[in-house]
């Protein structure tokens, strides 16, 4: 845990403001107990960063752009530089699953499930959020969290920091909402839950455009509310289309398991049946060759002799015709 530690905040203090919450304040510690920091292993061999929020025991939410070739998910956290193990907890993931209608970076689907290889463990450090539903009041004042940049030296910050913003109307934002403060995510914010008055995850920060000079925010949207269905009903709906091909295929497979157990068992019985058999046999020739050695009086030998040397005598026996014959000599 402290070799990781002191990478993380090398790797860190290398990253340049893409991922990051710019302005603001450092939140109260651990008061954000669903913050997730997503370390990105990309395809290249290098270590990148993104932030997300714990949906429960089993699931992370971020950012669709923030895909990579593995991930670890860092909760329980507030200050990189002091992990403690018995809070911090870091968990690998098994699989992601993207929100289909994801194109890009710049596309308004900003939406990505990681599943965790084990299951978080909840605390005082550590507990999901509860996400928005149709049912919710349309969102006004917000807050959004990360371990970005909260100055112009470009570094991101070691420490959990939260800003405020206030979302807007604005025909380009017809699709997802939009914030336009003068704190903020930047480029590339990397999947912070966009957290309102009710205390509920609206949307995940998405990507950043300018509109005459002046720099928009904007946040892929889970519920939505100008329709009838839900972005995370449809990455639900996806999610159990997936599990049930897996299972499927799973059945599949144990099917195919099971009819090549079934064949070494059928093998394995026809071996044990033709040992019996061939014990059986084995009994009634000792059995037989007993009854003739104590009709004719003879005592059977529990060893075989050793071979004779030339010219010596070989004591035998030659049936023919139930007459008995005796020694004969032996020439090699």
């Amino acid at each position: 845990m402290h070799i990781h530690c002191e990478l993380v905040i090398l790797l860190l203090a290398m990253t340049v403001h893409t991922e990051a919450i710019y302005g603001g304040r450092e939140a109260v510690p651990h008061s954000r107990p669903y913050m997730v920091l997503l370390e990105r292993m990309m395809p290249n061999g290098k270590t990148k960063y993104c932030s997300g929020f714990l949906l429960n025991e089993d699931f992370v939410m971020t950012a669709a752009y923030c895909e990579a070739r593995s991930y670890n998910v860092m909760l329980g956290l507030h200050n990189v530089g002091i992990q403690n193990k018995s809070v911090t907890q870091i968990i690998s993931t098994k699989q992601s699953f993207l929100q289909k209608r994801y194109k890009d970076e710049n596309s308004d689907n900003q939406m990505m499930l990681l599943k965790l290889s084990s299951k978080a463990k909840f605390n005082n450090y550590v507990k999901p959020i509860a996400l928005a539903d149709l049912d919710d009041p349309a969102p006004k004042s917000c807050i959004v969290s990360g371990w970005g940049r909260h100055n112009t030296t470009g570094y991101m910050s070691l420490t959990l920091r939260e800003v405020n913003v206030t979302l807007i109307q604005k025909s380009v934002c017809a699709e997802f909402y939009c914030s336009a403060d003068e704190g903020g995510p930047v480029e590339g914010d990397g999947g912070s839950p966009l957290v309102c008055e009710n205390g509920k995850a609206y949307g995940v920060a998405a990507f950043q455009f300018y509109i005459d000079g002046s720099r928009f925010s904007s946040y892929s949207r889970i519920p939505d509310i100008s329709g009838s269905t839900s972005s995370l009903a449809e990455m639900k709906s996806e999610l159990l289309t997936e599990i049930k091909d897996t299972y499927t295929r799973y059945e599949a497979n144990l099917r195919t398991v099971q009819t090549t157990v079934d064949d070494h068992e059928e093998r394995i019985t026809s071996l044990e049946q033709f040992a019996n058999v061939t014990s059986q046999e084995l009994s009634d020739a000792r059995a037989e060759l007993a009854a003739i050695a104590e009709e004719n009086k003879l005592v059977m030998p529990t060893l075989l002799p050793q071979i004779p040397k030339e010219g010596s005598t070989l004591p035998f026996l030659i049936s023919v015709n139930d007459t008995m014959y005796g020694s004969r000599k032996y020439h090699t």
